[in-house]
């Protein structure tokens, strides 16, 4: 992860990462789990630019698991 990469950034990249590997694995989020993911993302959306959004959800989707799992996600906002 960039130094400069935000907690939001941060919070995207891991859910769409996680939402990746439950599509393969065919195992979806429970309804609570959904609900605090979209809760999550919706204040990451007001907190940082679209852009930074969408390449942080297209990270997730990308970047090997290896990557994702060292995520530092107490980084600063």
């Amino acid at each position: 992860p960039s130094a400069c990469q935000s907690r939001d950034e941060a919070a995207v990249m891991l859910a769409s990462a996680a939402a990746a590997i439950r599509q393969r694995i065919g195992a979806p989020a429970k309804p609570i789990e959904r609900d605090r993911i979209e809760s999550t993302l919706a204040r990451a959306r007001t907190r940082i630019s679209p852009e930074a959004y969408a390449n942080a959800w297209r990270e997730g989707l990308t970047a090997p698991l290896d990557r994702i799992l060292a995520i530092e996600t107490a980084a600063p906002s």
